[in-house]
């Protein structure tokens, strides 16, 4: 079975690093995929570069926001603007990223097509250091069958993946903060946890190395806003939970 998938690559201010992101997707041996590469008004030459990449690759198609939305914001906007069916996986691959191997799209398509699999999370590699990063760890059973994912440490990372008709299942204002906009640090989360909390065993780990995470970026929220990240992070933690549901509608 051949799966398709759909890549959402989103960017600001990735001048850096956005044309080897776009050239690990461009070297998949899996052929079924489309390429949302999305700039969050970016204010550097990452959208020029982007373009210079991309060439006539049809595969590929650039889009760029009027205002900046933030990673959580951007991603999803362009997921649920672009994805057909509720069959479409996406795929989250950030523009100062890198898949790990050509082999990416085609380890995740097994893992979709052999098991009843609604969403993945899996194992990385920091850039700086190359050694597999510390949330890379698969959720214990008793989490997932009683549904404490927001109780329990965070470790669904990259890669991440999931079908676009569980996405649909999620409620826009629950990826939205106090202030009215896009939850701007810990974005993951808040979008993360209701697709587990849905999914329940039908989420999969993935052991194989799928992903490079850049640590180098000066950039990453990790640094830039971690005092934000915590707060959301409670935020989104004491936000009232998801339950499993039977079928993608």
């Amino acid at each position: 079975m051949k799966n398709k998938f759909l890549i959402v690559m989103p960017f600001y201010n990735a001048q850096k690093w956005v044309s080897k992101s776009i050239k690990s997707v461009k070297l998949q041996n899996y052929d079924n995929f489309h390429c949302i590469v999305a700039d969050d008004c970016s204010t550097d030459q990452s959208y020029e570069i982007c373009k210079e990449s991309i060439g006539d690759d049809n595969r590929f198609t650039l889009i760029r926001s009027e205002t900046n939305l933030g990673p959580l914001g951007n991603a999803y906007e362009a997921a649920t603007n672009y994805a057909d069916s509720k069959d479409d996986i996406i795929v989250i691959l950030d523009g100062d990223d890198f898949f790990y191997s050509p082999n990416t799209l085609q380890i995740l398509n097994d893992a979709y097509s052999i098991n009843n699999c609604w969403m993945t999370y899996g194992s990385y590699i920091n850039l700086s250091n190359k050694n597999i990063g510390k949330f890379s760890r698969q959720l214990p059973q008793e989490v997932i069958k009683q549904n404490l994912f927001r109780n329990y440490e965070w470790c669904t990372s990259h890669l991440r993946s999931y079908k676009f008709g569980l996405l649909q299942n999620v409620k826009r204002q629950d990826l939205i903060d106090e202030e009215g906009v896009y939850i701007r640090a810990a974005g993951d989360l808040a979008l993360m946890f209701p697709l587990l909390e849905m999914s329940s065993e039908r989420s999969q780990f993935i052991k194989d190395i799928l992903y490079i995470w850049n640590d180098l970026n000066e950039m990453n929220e990790h640094k830039t806003k971690r005092e934000l990240q915590i707060k959301n992070e409670l935020y989104i933690r004491n936000m009232t939970k998801y339950n499993r549901i039977e079928d993608i509608l």
